[in-house]
């Protein structure tokens, strides 16, 4: 397996500073710990990932090393911070994979996002389902 770079990040977006691992290139996969992990809990696949993907592993609010304020807990404010994430970073549609601890979060995104478009594929450990659903 080729070594592949892997960098972390801070970004504002949506009002807080939020910190990110990048790595690899091509179609865009956004990891998403589940509760109470952070980024560091997908270290093992990310650099399998990165060897056909760029992977983005942010740490949600509050959590890692990603700003931790007193509000914006609810499961839009923190859609939203992962949409003005990957808007800040110029991507348009990913593939979503998430611990399920995050599922209900991941419920919000068809309201949030665009056009439920944005999203080609969401993997949820062990369950997948179509997004948005139909």
């Amino acid at each position: 397996m080729q070594e592949v770079a892997v960098t972390h990040h801070k970004r504002r977006a949506n009002g807080i500073l939020q910190h990110y691992v990048d790595a690899g290139s091509g179609a865009p996969v956004v990891l998403l710990h589940g509760f109470p992990e952070t980024s560091y809990a997908w270290r093992q696949q990310i650099p399998v990932l990165a060897q056909h993907y760029r992977v983005i592993a942010p740490d949600l609010r509050g959590y890692g090393e990603t700003e931790k304020p007193s509000t914006g807990y609810d499961k839009r404010t923190m859609a939203n911070d992962l949409c003005a994430l990957l808007d800040s970073l110029g991507i348009e549609r990913i593939a979503l994979v998430a611990m399920t601890a995050v599922h209900v979060l991941l419920r919000a995104l068809p309201r949030i996002i665009r056009s439920g478009s944005n999203v080609w594929s969401l993997w949820t450990m062990f369950q997948h389902e179509r997004f948005p659903p139909r």
